[in-house]
């Protein structure tokens, strides 16, 4: 199937006018609502189409690496700590490679504007260096 009835098709099943754009050899298609993501999803799907997928904006979620703290830190007191703070982290896991710990630890958030406020989010890593110091 070539590029332009592909994006045609697309279009048609949406029902309004899709963005798209060659690079290199794939379509980027540009949706404007979430529902216009979920139905060219399923048209992907029902195609079988090769595809690829990025998050919708207001689907993505605020990911936080938190560094410095000990390797064996205890993720549900790191947990028990952001929630203090005042965040619902989604979830929290520590870093590995090759098998051995590393002192890195990952926080995802729902994006909320307490949660993208900069300030808060270096507030949990002073906390938790001041705790670390005791």
């Amino acid at each position: 199937m070539n590029t332009p009835d592909l994006l045609k098709e697309i279009s048609e099943k949406t029902k309004s006018t899709i963005l798209g754009r060659i690079v290199s050899v794939k379509l980027k298609v540009f949706p404007e609502t979430p529902n216009e993501y979920r139905i060219i999803q399923n048209f992907i799907s029902v195609k079988k189409l090769r595809s690829h997928t990025l998050e919708m904006q207001n689907e993505k979620m605020l990911k936080v690496v938190i560094p410095g703290l000990p390797a064996d830190y205890d993720i549900k007191e790191l947990i028990s700590e952001i929630q203090l703070q005042g965040f619902n982290p989604d979830h929290v896991s520590g870093n590995r490679r090759n098998n051995t710990n590393m002192p890195l630890f990952l926080v995802v958030l729902k994006k909320t504007t307490e949660s993208q406020d900069t300030y808060m989010t270096s507030a949990i890593l002073v906390i938790l260096e001041s705790k670390l110091r005791l």
